[in-house]
């Protein structure tokens, strides 16, 4: 690789588009700053031991800089920021409690893709990308978990029976009981998306009114991770 940045990463990540907007935005310079390493989550490459190694989470984005591994896109973003040609002007300490609550569970927009709210949104998964996702996860699940290395055993059994139950919901007949209960799970999650987006990322954008960005006049990483619930991309 000839860039200083290595940037584990999948299009269709949304965490993987905090650091690449970081990357797009700090001016760096591709093949000679940065290259992009593509994990593809839909085919499971993310379960892969080798790709464990690096990242025993086998979550994107990861990003490499020298010796030091930054596992998760707070802290990626964090380091491009710190290492970026044009390093961002904006405030980011008003923004810290902001960003923490943008990657918090409760909002898990990869959630959002594979729980249902109901019959109609079930049929819908069923027959669209949600089941076609799960089940590329599980072919390469079954692969890695047939032998692999016993620090990874534990992690990829949980992970193909996770996987598996909920690739069963949208395979088989789940009974009522079954469906109310993932449906209830997936209309709490998106009432929580849509009062974060109404509440404190609102609130964040308006309540400064010295600027249009959070920390004021220019943008920050705070900015950056309001981008994320919206759906923006570096090329948006």
């Amino acid at each position: 690789m000839s860039g200083s940045l290595q940037l584990y990463e999948f299009s269709g990540s949304v965490w993987s588009n905090a650091p690449k907007i970081a990357i797009e935005e700090g001016g760096f310079k591709k093949g000679q700053d940065y290259d992009y390493i593509t994990i593809n989550l839909a085919e499971g490459a993310n379960f892969d031991p080798s790709y464990l190694k690096i990242n025993p989470a086998g979550t994107v984005p990861t990003l490499i800089v020298g010796k030091d591994t930054f596992t998760d896109s707070i802290s990626a973003v964090a380091e491009i920021n710190k290492l970026a040609p044009n390093k961002p002007k904006g405030k980011v300490s008003g923004g810290v409690s902001l960003i923490e609550e943008i990657h918090g569970a409760a909002i898990d927009p990869n959630a959002t893709l594979l729980l249902a709210t109901d019959d109609k949104d079930r049929e819908v998964k069923a027959n669209g990308l949600p089941k076609a996702f799960l089940a590329g996860r599980q072919k390469a699940l079954n692969q890695f978990s047939q032998s692999p290395p016993a620090e990874f055993k534990d992690f990829l059994n949980k992970k193909r029976e996770d996987n598996l139950q909920l690739l069963d919901f949208y395979s088989g007949a789940p009974d009522e009981q079954t469906r109310k209960a993932h449906y209830a799970q997936g209309q709490q999650l998106w009432s929580s998306v849509g009062a974060a987006l109404q509440g404190f990322v609102a609130d964040a954008l308006t309540k400064n009114h010295q600027g249009p960005y959070v920390g004021g006049s220019e943008p920050s990483e705070a900015d950056c991770a309001c981008c994320l619930p919206c759906g923006s991309t570096p090329n948006s």
